[in-house]
């Protein structure tokens, strides 16, 4: 099975041991939060961050449920990749989980698709598998992975990493949209301005004029 380190109590926690459900949870909430100052992701958001489990070992993805679920995130799962891909496709997690040696596509086929596709290349995807040399985490850098963990996971390493990329997502989320308004705003003052005889176009010229009078640069 796999080991659960939260890297405390180490007397408790011991490696190789088996812990039950609710240790598990305990260690969670009375031992790992307060370590970290972790805010629980669903009370600052609108809706639960989603989370993509792929991993073809079904006790694998169980305990990343186990540890993600009591932090207030909504997990999925996938056994391939092929099912991850569309998971993506029908419900666009917020992050991806997914180890690398999987049946039908592997991780590093699942990484480059979901880079390769403007919907899908802003999801943080981090690689969580055995495999643990230096060339493997090169390809899966170089294929747009955002981070790679080694199995058996640290829980305070797996947790910490997972917040700082749903915040990160979520300021990723907020520039785009913000870049939408601008390009919408744009779109219709250029539309309006044939229709104002080109103001808009000789204001713009008139601030370029004034810039290079100031000697601004551009």
């Amino acid at each position: 099975g796999m080991v659960l380190n939260i890297g405390a109590r180490v007397d408790v926690f011991s490696v190789g041991r088996q812990l039950d459900e609710s240790e598990v949870q305990d260690a969670i909430r009375n031992e790992l939060l307060p370590r970290i100052g972790f805010a629980y992701p669903g009370s600052c958001q609108m809706h639960p961050v989603r989370i993509l489990v792929v991993d073809d070992e079904a006790q694998n993805r169980r305990f990343m449920r186990r540890i993600l679920e009591p932090l207030g995130y909504q997990v999925m799962e996938a056994s391939d990749g092929e099912e991850a891909l569309a998971a993506v496709g029908r419900d666009m997690p917020d992050m991806v989980l997914f180890d690398i040696q999987m049946p039908r596509k592997d991780g590093y086929a699942v990484c480059k698709a979901l880079k390769a596709d403007p919907r899908t290349r802003l999801i943080p995807v981090v690689v969580v598998t055995t495999l643990d040399q230096i060339p493997d985490k090169v390809k899966a850098v170089e294929l747009g992975a955002d981070d790679y963990l080694a199995k058996p996971v640290n829980i305070t390493e797996l947790t910490t990493r997972v917040r700082s990329l749903v915040t990160l997502k979520h300021f990723t989320d907020e520039l785009e949209h913000s870049s939408r308004v601008f390009e919408g705003i744009a779109l219709v003052v250029e539309r309006r301005d044939a229709y104002t005889h080109h103001h808009g176009r000789r204001i713009g010229e008139y601030a370029a004029h004034i810039g290079q009078g100031l000697k601004l640069g551009e």
